[in-house]
């Protein structure tokens, strides 16, 4: 079967790699700047209502990668879908995103600047009911839908690896795209981290 498996915790999708990238000494990305939502909480929850809209927020702060330049993306991934999304985030320092998915979706969200800089990966975040509106306003319309993602073959020592799935620590993940033209990039986008990138110019497995 072929699609992208989401792990929770550590949201992992193949893209296409849009521009040369920034990377630490251990294959992270350097991180350009930070941006967070829920900054009213003393420890954020982990969960949102279908609808609630996040003011998201970011600067450059203390972080030492290249100096972001305007303007600025979310990558979404979600477990309802087998490819990311790319939300336009304007050239300002905030934005607000209305969050469109249905109730029990898993979701993460990571930024990204016009250099292909990052501002690192949120938590994990679970969409719940809205019960506080009979009438729900929001829509996708904020979201870009791919006009062909990549099928990929996803499998871990045990056999092929379900979207839906747990693994366990340690455990290998590879890879392989199916289609479409390289460079290709294997994004893991850990919580609360820069993500990882891992890039092939040949259609060979990738762990």
């Amino acid at each position: 079967m072929a699609y992208t498996p989401l792990i929770h915790r550590a949201l992992v999708t193949v893209v296409i790699s849009w521009l040369l990238l920034v990377v630490r000494a251990d294959g992270f990305m350097q991180q350009s700047f930070s941006f967070s939502w829920d900054s009213n909480l003393a420890v954020p929850v982990p969960v949102t209502t279908q609808c609630d809209t996040l003011n998201i927020q970011w600067s450059r702060g203390t972080n030492t990668g290249p100096n972001p330049v305007a303007p600025y993306y979310l990558q979404i991934y979600t477990s309802a879908f087998v490819y990311p999304f790319i939300v336009a985030a304007g050239s300002n320092l905030n934005f607000n995103f209305a969050v469109p998915f249905g109730p029990g979706t898993i979701y993460q969200i990571c930024m990204f600047d016009s250099q292909g800089n990052t501002g690192g990966c949120q938590a994990t975040y679970t969409v719940i009911a809205n019960t506080s509106s009979s009438s729900l306003s929001c829509s996708n319309s904020t979201l870009s839908f791919p006009l062909g993602p990549l099928d990929v073959d996803a499998e871990v020592a045990s056999g092929a690896l379900s979207q839906y799935g747990w693994i366990d620590q340690c455990t290998d993940i590879t890879v392989t795209p199916k289609n479409g033209t390289g460079p290709y990039t294997f994004t893991v986008a850990p919580s609360l981290h820069p993500p990882l990138n891992i890039t092939s110019n040949s259609a060979s497995a990738m762990s």
